[in-house]
């Protein structure tokens, strides 16, 4: 698919606009934010989490929710003057908690995913986690470890799906939820996942960059033609209370009293996430 008009690329120096496209077009990419080191320390730490006994096999997905209470790379991230720089800016704040942290690991031969988007736009009260933690409008922060391209691996995004009053393209309609959008006439609880839809767009990325998308941009994970590993981390201002259904974890608590004295104001509002809970 053809790459869009616009630019989407910032170098990390140039903060400001790479928030403008955020808030213009729903995503961007600021290239060169991790060093060849933390990359490796990175995906390291994947491996060790995510596949310890070496037995990962082709096709398969996992996941590890909080990944930053067991992962000492990951807070390294935090000491990344130019994200910190650019969380900052794209949240109109300096006073950071960490929000959120997830690892996810793909094999060779995982599929395209459904479209979705994570902000939970159920109404009512809380009955999931993502209730809980994603009805706060904040950016989705990603780290794709061995880039993003569609002849291997990654993520693709609906351009200008990130406001309010977007509405799936000619030929689609939402589910109930608003979480994804089908073909009309195809189950109402189905969610599309094919790339050709209008407003694609395959992000293409180095392995150092770093890629944000706004919290309601409509997004998948491309077809995975080789091990892809990703790290993603979400922030949010400290005046944005979260009442946690439940309680923190051991690995939390630990994690909180040994945070170097430097970073420990990032996670003095730190609720965790429990992946389990329901209502």
């Amino acid at each position: 698919m053809p790459q869009p008009s616009y630019n989407i690329y910032f170098e990390k120096e140039n903060i400001e606009d790479a928030v403008k496209c955020v808030n213009e077009h729903g995503y961007c990419v600021i290239k060169n934010i991790l060093d060849k080191n933390l990359l490796k320390e990175l995906k390291n730490s994947i491996e060790d989490l995510l596949d310890p006994s070496n037995d990962f096999e082709d096709g398969g997905f996992s996941f590890y929710p909080s990944i930053i209470e067991d992962s000492l790379p990951v807070r390294k991230i935090l000491e990344i003057k130019p994200y910190m720089r650019f969380m900052e800016a794209i949240l109109g704040s300096e006073d950071l908690t960490v929000h959120r942290s997830l690892a996810i690991l793909r094999g060779s031969g995982d599929p395209t995913g459904p479209w979705h988007t994570d902000e939970s736009l159920r109404e009512g009260e809380a009955t999931l986690p993502d209730d809980v933690m994603n009805r706060f409008g904040l950016p989705n922060c990603w780290f794709y470890l061995n880039g993003s391209h569609p002849e291997r691996h990654g993520i693709a995004v609906i351009e200008n799906s990130h406001t309010k009053d977007w509405i799936p393209p000619e030929g689609f309609e939402f589910t109930p939820d608003k979480s994804s959008f089908h073909l009309i006439g195809e189950d109402k609880n189905s969610c599309h996942q094919d790339l050709n839809v209008p407003g694609c767009v395959e992000i293409i990325a180095d392995p150092g960059d770093f890629i944000c998308f706004a919290a309601l941009t409509y997004h998948t994970n491309m077809e995975t033609k080789m091990r892809r590993h990703s790290i993603g981390m979400a922030l949010r201002p400290k005046i944005l209370k979260v009442d946690a259904p439940w309680p923190l974890t051991e690995s939390g608590k630990v994690m909180i009293e040994n945070f170097p004295d430097h970073l420990k104001s990032y996670v003095e509002e730190y609720v965790g996430f429990d992946f389990n809970w329901r209502k």
